[in-house]
């Protein structure tokens, strides 16, 4: 598993140097608990913030890859798209990465509150992040995530008006819930209550 800062590093290191205070004492003072209870965080910080490397394959054909780890909880078909709603755990790794190759444009971040309660609240008052991926010359993807736990606000590292490549990170959700927005002529492989992993 490689545990790569390259994204996080603002928020994980915030929380290592924080660490070195009761680590530190600690030594001081021979406690014993206090040791061992930084030890246990600096190691949950270093799993909560980790960046697994995830081999992609070399597809001869377009593809749209799962973009996050967590559990699918539900599966609809919309007017003109079909929406696959994907739940983010603690135990999963947090990195949202590109479903696809394509520019990214309409990104949209809205401050809110922290919230795991019904979906119409959440929708209104959550923190949420939005943005699109052009999918060929007319479809695109358009993701949503809406952060629940923890009070760790979204973290996006696009650009507008970018392209990206397949699997490239592109945010980080601290456990909350993705919609994935895709064309209806997308065949899906997927299935409800499904364990899905990131490419």
């Amino acid at each position: 598993m490689d545990f790569s800062f390259k994204i996080n590093s603002g928020f994980a290191f915030k929380f290592l140097f924080f660490l070195t205070i009761p680590f530190t004492l600690s030594l001081v003072l021979s406690f014993d608990f206090l040791f061992y209870s930084s030890i246990i965080l600096a190691i949950l910080v270093l799993f909560f913030y980790r960046n697994p490397r995830r081999e992609i394959a070399d597809y001869t054909h377009d593809v749209i890859l799962v973009p996050l780890d967590g559990k699918v909880v539900n599966i609809k078909v919309l007017a003109d798209k079909q929406c696959i709603q994907i739940t983010n755990g603690f135990f999963d790794a947090h990195i949202l990465r590109s479903a696809s190759s394509g520019k990214i444009y309409d990104i949209k971040q809205k401050r809110g509150f922290f919230l795991q309660t019904k979906q119409d609240l959440q929708y209104k008052l959550g923190e949420k992040l939005s943005f699109k991926q052009s999918l060929g010359d007319q479809d695109y993807i358009e993701y949503v995530l809406y952060a629940q736990q923890f009070n760790i606000p979204l973290q996006h590292y696009l650009q507008e008006n970018s392209k990206i490549t397949l699997a490239k990170p592109c945010a980080f959700l601290a456990c909350g819930l993705l919609e994935l927005y895709l064309p209806t002529t997308v065949k899906l492989n997927i299935n409800l209550d499904e364990n899905v992993k990131a490419t």
